[in-house]
């Protein structure tokens, strides 16, 4: 596989569908939705400013939603008042952007904690999510959930069924039976069993298996699926234009780690097929990392920030590789799926235009003292958006 570090547009103009859905009024392909974006690292404000400019900024500049992660390090998003001031301040930075911006902030699980507090989160309208990680896993984990003993937070599981709420899963066993750390690419396929158990004693809960990367957790999630299960799966770009080349390509790249690791060849191609028999939402994981903690020489993030550029990749992907109605799973992926999933309101408060367009990624986005290296940095993105927001 050749290493994509730009979009190839001659590739996509040669398929026969690849004007498909394209409104020559316009001169582009209109989205008649919101966009959502599921999966959003914005960072916290009072310990990386610079960071969470960056990051809320461009996300509102394309977005009207978008789930902010609260693992916020000692400020993470576990009591109500809490999440309810973090969303303020996040909305005083984007609706400048984009008046439409709303924004739903997760409560991180944490073992111990007590169900009366997710409730009273929920009822206070801080949470209608939970987002579990595995301790230690990832950024800011440590005080997350150890998968080897995951019915610590069965009572918290079975509040939020009784609740209808959601669970988003960061899905990997990090430690095996005798505590010794597990092999990166192992880790989501060995935390099947786990999301299994959780599915089969909350039948009610809906669990969201986010950044889906690997083959075997793909193949779980269709026979889950299958089965009437009550789940559904993010997918990040990074996961769906590289494999694990991307790290070692021309020397170490730690600008491309991300967790979960990315995978083996056999592993994108499954995640494509998943994305075109129609399954799975967008979900980037825009994960920004100054560029200090990305250049670490130990103890690197991992993180893709693909904020900017994300919607495009998604976008460019089913053009590749979605047949005659690759337009209409496009929408799916990116608009209709999770609206249905979230229960959100569907009347679209902005409607936007992708067109073919190109324009050059910057190799640094920066604020604050703090510097970004997005997803395809130094590169011309052959296509660009417009949102159009609709009068009241």
């Amino acid at each position: 596989m050749a290493l994509r570090y730009a979009l190839d547009l001659a590739a996509a103009r040669a398929k026969p569908w690849a004007y498909a859905g394209f409104d020559e009024a316009l001169g582009g392909w209109l989205i008649p939705f919101s966009l959502h974006e599921l999966h959003d690292h914005l960072r916290c404000p009072i310990t990386q400013p610079g960071l969470f400019d960056i990051a809320v900024t461009e996300t509102a500049k394309i977005y009207d939603w978008a789930i902010g992660m609260p693992n916020l390090g000692k400020h993470r998003l576990f009591l109500p008042q809490r999440s309810l001031r973090y969303r303020d301040r996040v909305l005083d930075l984007a609706l400048p952007t984009n008046p439409n911006f709303q924004l739903e902030t997760p409560f991180f699980i944490e073992p111990g904690m007590h169900p009366d507090l997710v409730e009273e989160g929920y009822h206070l309208g801080a949470w209608r999510m939970g987002k579990g990680y595995p301790k230690n896993g990832t950024t800011e984990s440590e005080w997350g959930i150890d998968f080897r003993y995951i019915e610590s937070i069965f009572p918290i599981l079975e509040r939020m069924e009784k609740l209808r709420m959601w669970l988003l899963l960061h899905s990997e066993m990090v430690l095996d039976s005798v505590g010794e750390l597990i092999a990166d690419r192992l880790r989501e396929p060995l935390s099947i069993a786990v999301v299994d158990r959780i599915l089969r004693t909350f039948p009610g809960l809906r669990v969201t298996i986010e950044h889906l990367s690997k083959k075997p957790m793909v193949e779980a999630v269709r026979l889950w699926q299958a089965e009437d299960r009550l789940v559904d799966a993010t997918i990040a770009p990074q996961y769906a234009i590289w494999n694990s080349t991307a790290l070692f390509a021309g020397g170490m790249n730690p600008v491309n780690f991300s967790i979960p690791i990315l995978g083996d060849e056999e592993d994108r191609l499954a995640l494509i097929a998943f994305l075109m028999d129609g399954l799975g939402m967008a979900g980037k994981d825009n994960a920004i990392h100054d560029i200090t903690a990305k250049s670490r020489p130990r103890g690197c993030s991992g993180g893709v920030f693909s904020g900017p550029v994300g919607l495009y990749v998604y976008f460019h992907l089913f053009r590749l590789h979605g047949g005659p109605s690759w337009f209409e799973k496009f929408l799916d992926f990116q608009c209709r799926r999770p609206i249905v999933w979230y229960e959100l309101d569907p009347t679209p408060r902005s409607h936007t235009i992708i067109r073919e367009q190109d324009w050059y990624v910057p190799g640094l986005y920066q604020s604050q003292g703090a510097q970004a290296i997005p997803l395809f940095a130094d590169s011309v993105m052959p296509y660009n958006s417009e949102r159009l927001p609709l009068a009241a």
